[in-house]
């Protein structure tokens, strides 16, 4: 998990820190292998001259220590399933190296999760999707899973029939009334 701290450097005596290409502080870090790297990047750096006026300096691109994983391949065995009508679960294999998960429909992200289900909520009803997962680690996107294609249910029609049914009749004409 990133750490992040405050490295000061300055003198006890009250006086400043003399001038001179020695280290002015020394980072001792470990780090948990099995992650296989990890990241040293220094930020939001001041230094100051001997008045306290601050001196410009740039810091360069973050440092790794240790060796990147592969890009994930492509997540495989994607399945959709239409849930409640106009729901969509989705579920995938798991993919080696992967650290997140991206869901498209219809070629747009709607979710990205370290899981491998998803469940889309509340689409249109009678509805063709076209859905699509790729995998992500530190390195990048793998390639796009295969596109499934899920059609979403008719929508229900409104199952309480109308009561308390009157009809009057009228000049060639007759009148309906109801409650629902």
């Amino acid at each position: 998990s990133p750490t992040s701290g405050i490295a000061l450097g300055f003198s006890f005596l009250g006086t400043t820190i003399p001038p001179g290409s020695g280290d002015l502080f020394y980072l001792d870090y470990t780090f948990d292998e099995s992650a296989g790297y990890t990241y040293l990047s220094l930020e939001n750096i001041t230094f100051s001259d001997p008045s306290g006026i601050s001196l410009s300096y740039q810091v360069g691109d973050p440092i790794l220590f240790g060796e990147l994983p592969d890009i994930p391949e492509a997540p495989s065995g994607l399945m959709g399933a239409v849930v409640d009508l106009n729901n969509v679960s989705l579920v995938w294999d798991a993919t080696a190296l992967a650290e997140s998960y991206s869901v498209y429909r219809d070629g747009s992200v709607v979710a990205t999760t370290s899981s491998t289900s998803y469940t889309d909520l509340g689409l249109d009803f009678e509805t063709i999707y076209y859905y699509h997962v790729t995998a992500s680690n530190i390195s990048g996107d793998s390639d796009p899973s295969e596109v499934i294609e899920v059609t979403t249910g008719a929508e229900p029609f409104d199952a309480n029939p109308p009561y308390t049914l009157e009809a009057t009749a009228g000049d060639e004409e007759i009148m309906l009334s109801w409650s629902e």
